[in-house]
């Protein structure tokens, strides 16, 4: 896949995978990258240095994968989408449908956008 001039969300950005991969992408031709975290396991010092860099930006109305509205409007414009806000492996054992809403219900909303 050829990355110069798209734009992508990473969602759970600030979190050690997904901050990398915000690294990773500055360093491609990407016209945006913009964040999608909540703040609770990621850390906005992870993304000290990629903020340095005008093409990327956090996006500022919200940030859980269960709020669709927001979401979407978090990916307005956006052509490929990294997901990296699941719900840890305990966390699924003790809260199955949680954990079926983050890590699958939300990302397979993705798919489905024109």
């Amino acid at each position: 896949m050829d990355l110069r001039g798209k734009r992508f969300l990473v969602i759970g950005g600030a979190g050690l995978i997904g901050s990398h991969t915000v690294d990773e992408c500055i360093k491609t031709e990407a016209t945006q990258i913009r964040v999608y975290d909540h703040f609770l396991r990621g850390h906005e010092e992870n993304l000290a240095s990629a903020l340095r860099d005008p093409r990327v930006e956090i996006f500022p109305l919200g940030s859980d994968s269960l709020h669709r509205d927001i979401l979407d409007a978090a990916m307005k414009g956006i052509d490929a989408v990294f997901h990296f806000a699941g719900l840890w492996l305990l966390h699924c054992y003790d809260y199955p449908r949680s954990a079926f809403d983050v890590n699958v219900g939300g990302p397979s909303t993705f798919s489905k956008r024109s």
